[in-house]
């Protein structure tokens, strides 16, 4: 006989896998746990909204954009479309992906990038579309102090953080149990503050939890070319720095 000591408290920390992005495609949760051998805390899933573009909602990539020679290039974020929305409805995607996360035992983070303009009608069918799944945690306009996105292309900082908020306080109302995930952050500058904080304090106030914006290894020029010695388009850090 074997005797095993378990310990039924809360773990001191938690591991939630990114399946699929802008750069790939995702994969089932069935080939997952058999490969890896033990669900994630949750699985992040990466998708886009800009209903009121021309051509949506076909991916940004398959439009005719001109020439493209960078991953941010196209009209709007080319991750996959989000298909529910105003105009969508919730037998497509994300919500096939989200149901198999969910069907394994775990959590779903919905990565979802949003155009600014689009009225509190459309976030507000979004959390109805949302409010099945449970315990989710909705990653509002990652990397919000970047220049890539479209939402931070087409917004100032301050617009960009008072969506959050506004979507975040729809959110409360309408799916509670949904908490929200502000992306922010870089190492603090001379005056002890992070980019663009003052912008974003009342998005920090109201966010349920704050992640920061920062990777031990990054490559974000593919697929447009390698990472090799010498170039710009990627690096890597150290532990300690980070």
């Amino acid at each position: 006989m074997k005797i095993f000591k378990l310990h039924m408290g809360p773990a001191k920390c938690a591991l939630d896998l990114g399946d699929g992005s802008e750069r790939g495609e995702y994969v089932n949760q069935d080939y997952i746990l058999h490969k890896l051998g033990r669900p994630h805390r949750a699985v992040n899933l990466m998708f886009c909204y800009y209903p009121l573009d021309k051509g949506w909602p076909n991916r940004a990539s398959s439009l005719e954009t001109g020439k493209i020679g960078f991953a941010w290039d196209y009209a709007y974020d080319d991750y996959f479309p989000y298909q529910g929305g105003l105009e969508g409805n919730t037998e497509g995607e994300p919500f096939l992906s989200m149901k198999d996360v969910r069907r394994h035992g775990q959590d779903v983070i919905l990565t979802l990038t949003v155009d600014c303009a689009v009225s509190d009608n459309h976030l507000e069918k979004i959390a109805d579309d949302l409010r099945p799944f449970g315990r989710l945690m909705l990653r509002i306009n990652h990397e919000a102090t970047g220049n890539w996105f479209a939402f931070n292309k087409r917004y100032s900082y301050r617009e960009v953080a008072d969506f959050y908020v506004r979507f975040h306080r729809i959110i409360k109302k309408r799916a509670h149990h949904i908490k929200t995930i502000l992306c922010i952050g870089d190492p603090p500058h001379d005056d002890g503050k992070m980019k663009n904080e003052d912008e974003f304090a009342q998005a920090i106030n109201d966010a349920d939890m704050w992640s920061a914006d920062t990777y031990l290894a990054l490559h974000w020029g593919w697929p447009f070319d390698i990472a090799e010695p010498g170039g710009n388009s990627h690096k890597r850090n150290k532990n300690d720095d980070i």
